[in-house]
């Protein structure tokens, strides 16, 4: 007992005394939040191993994929604690453009119709129709002599169906609503330039093509130019919307600058 009160012991315990007090006083440090598993998640789970494998999981599968999941959440945490994200250029452009997709899928609303009409009216050239025509014809392969193309275009004046006429055409007699380029790619760029300018009348042709020759005979045409709100809604509204997100992705991103102070140091 006269041990313990022999200066140099009562010096240590009083030492360890006071460290112990010290201890005591400092706040314990944040607990980290939970990890949740809630419905939603086991549901999302149950939907991935139906999509992967085609069936259900098992009630052992399905636990695994909980576990599986809880373990995926501790190891990023702890990642994201220890700063193994810190100087890692491949996180950092894949947090980038993860924040950057958030920023630009952020709602926009409903535009009425106000609102895509102005938009057309403002942009006319991005919603122009070009000309289109539609028409009937009959084909001639590339041996059918003269003669019997001019045969055709007399008996077609006379009125005969001209369905009886020429050979047959894989693509039909009858051709609907073609812009020029649709007509090239169809039938060849020497047609397109022939037909698409013309105006319903008469037959008129031969008309060369890719497949041979045609007699033609236009049935309607479609001006170009803009289209009215109606034709193009549809259109008009994507459109806006990708001009509203990008001009919200814009302020979304200067509100964000003004958060973080840019200090450039001379070279």
């Amino acid at each position: 007992m006269r041990a313990l009160l022999h200066p140099t012991t009562l010096f240590v315990l009083l030492g360890l005394a006071w460290a112990a007090v010290d201890v005591a006083r400092r706040p314990a440090p944040d607990a980290p939040a939970p990890i949740v598993v809630d419905e939603a998640l086991v549901d999302a789970l149950r939907r991935q191993h139906v999509a992967r494998t085609g069936a259900p999981p098992t009630p052992a599968e399905l636990e695994a994929a909980v576990a599986d999941q809880v373990d995926q959440e501790v190891l990023y945490r702890e990642a994201l604690g220890a700063g193994l994200a810190q100087g890692d250029p491949i996180v950092r452009r894949r947090l980038v453009q993860k924040m950057r997709f958030l920023l630009e899928d952020a709602p926009v609303g409903a535009p009425d119709d106000a609102i895509l009409a102005a938009h057309l009216a403002a942009h006319p050239e991005r919603f122009a129709r070009p000309r289109r025509v539609s028409f009937q014809h009959v084909f001639f392969r590339r041996e059918r002599d003269d003669a019997a193309v001019q045969a055709a275009r007399a008996a077609l004046a006379a009125g005969a169906d001209p369905a009886s006429l020429g050979d047959t055409f894989v693509h039909g007699g009858a051709l609907r609503v073609k812009a020029r380029d649709q007509l090239a790619g169809l039938m060849g760029a020497e047609f397109a330039d022939a037909v698409v300018p013309g105006e319903p009348g008469g037959w008129f042709g031969p008309v060369p093509s890719s497949y041979g020759r045609h007699l033609v005979r236009i049935t309607e045409v479609l001006p170009g130019g803009a289209p009215t709100l109606a034709e193009a809604r549809g259109e008009v509204e994507a459109d806006w919307r990708r001009e509203a997100r990008a001009a919200a992705f814009d302020a979304a991103l200067e509100r964000l600058r003004a958060r973080h102070p840019v200090v450039r140091t001379a070279p």
